[in-house]
């Protein structure tokens, strides 16, 4: 299951008849997500809602995951803490180590309820790419790193079919959902080949875009203030200058 998992980019048409959300790291505040469309007047008979991932661990409600990614208008991708909880039960991930980094809700659960989970998380894109008035719109849990994005998505292409393999595509995976190199390094330089790429994974008071990299996780397991942002608003997010 670790192996293969997430290896698609995930296309969507233009949404022409309701509008396009994105949300940030979500942790288990489904409550707090549920507050924030009510606020928003989400409607679901056209409007969607996309994710950044890592829907589970450290918030109150991670049980309720699955009612979530059942729901047809919602589109998440694959992030670290699915992962982390897909590898547990693929026996490739340390059960303490997943339970400091937010997964003790996963151990109470019934084994045969983890597997469910897991596999249902092993089905979610590694990236989604969505048409939209602002432009094309990438949507990855950490970053796409040290390429552009046509590269991206041929390099995934080629993991799903096994024309790469091994040392690749660990590498592949693990720098789209875990990497924070261009926060670390203030890099302005952006992906080419796509307009906009919007991420979640490192924790921040505000949304903000370094070139067309644009980072919502605002911490909601901590803070509280979790980002929904309207693919419409990215033009307006705040920009990281060069010094």
């Amino acid at each position: 299951m670790q192996r293969t998992t997430c290896l698609r980019v995930q296309a969507f048409e233009r949404n022409t008849t309701g509008r396009d959300f994105v949300v940030g790291d979500i942790h288990g505040c489904f409550g707090k997500l549920q507050e924030r469309l009510d606020e928003l007047r989400f409607n679901p008979q056209c409007d969607r809602l996309f994710s950044v991932g890592d829907l589970i661990d450290r918030g109150p409600m991670s049980r309720d995951v699955l009612n979530w990614v059942d729901e047809p208008w919602f589109f998440p991708v694959c992030g670290n803490h699915e992962r982390m909880a897909i590898g547990v039960v693929s026996g490739r991930v340390d059960h303490e180590l997943y339970a400091q980094n937010g997964g003790g809700w996963f151990f109470e659960l019934p084994e045969s309820r983890r597997v469910t989970i897991a596999e249902v998380l092993s089905t979610l894109p590694l990236a989604i790419e969505v048409d939209h008035p602002s432009g094309k719109v990438a949507i990855v849990h950490a970053d796409v790193v040290g390429m552009d994005w046509p590269t991206f998505k041929s390099l995934v292409a080629d993991a799903a079919t096994g024309k790469i393999g091994g040392e690749a595509v660990n590498s592949l995976i693990a720098g789209t959902v875990w990497s924070r190199d261009r926060i670390n390094q203030v890099s302005l330089a952006g992906v080419p080949g796509v307009d906009w790429v919007v991420t979640g994974h490192t924790p921040a008071r505000s949304p903000f875009a370094l070139g067309n990299v644009v980072d919502i996780d605002t911490g909601a397991f901590a803070t509280g203030n979790l980002t929904v942002l309207d693919l419409s608003a990215l033009p307006s997010v705040e920009r990281i200058r060069a010094n």
